[in-house]
C-alpha cells in the first residue's frame, strides 16, 4: 500500500497517511469522554449512598435530573 500511496500527489498522499492518526485521536477523545462520564456516575452513586437528595446532586454535579434519577434507579434495582 505504501508504494501505491507514494505514487499519488504529495497532498493526497499526506491526507491518506493522516487518516489512521485522526481515527486514533478520535478514539482517544471518545475514551476520555466515556471515562469522565463514568467517574461522574460513580460520584453520583456515592452521593446517593450518602443520602444526598437528587436536587442537591443535580446542583453539585451539573448532570441533569433525568440522569441522576436513572443512576438512582440502577442502584435500587441492583444494576
Amino acid at each position: 500500500m505504501n508504494e501505491e500511496v507514494a505514487k499519488l500527489p504529495k497532498e493526497e498522499a499526506d491526507r491518506i497517511l493522516e487518516l489512521p492518526n485522526s481515527y486514533l485521536e478520535k478514539g482517544i477523545e471518545i475514551g476520555r469522554e466515556e471515562g469522565i462520564q463514568k467517574e461522574r456516575e460513580n460520584l453520583v452513586q456515592n452521593m446517593l449512598k450518602k443520602g444526598l437528595s437528587v436536587e442537591r446532586i443535580v446542583e453539585l454535579s451539573g448532570l441533569s435530573e433525568d440522569i441522576v434519577i436513572k443512576i438512582k434507579e440502577n442502584i435500587n434495582s441492583g444494576i
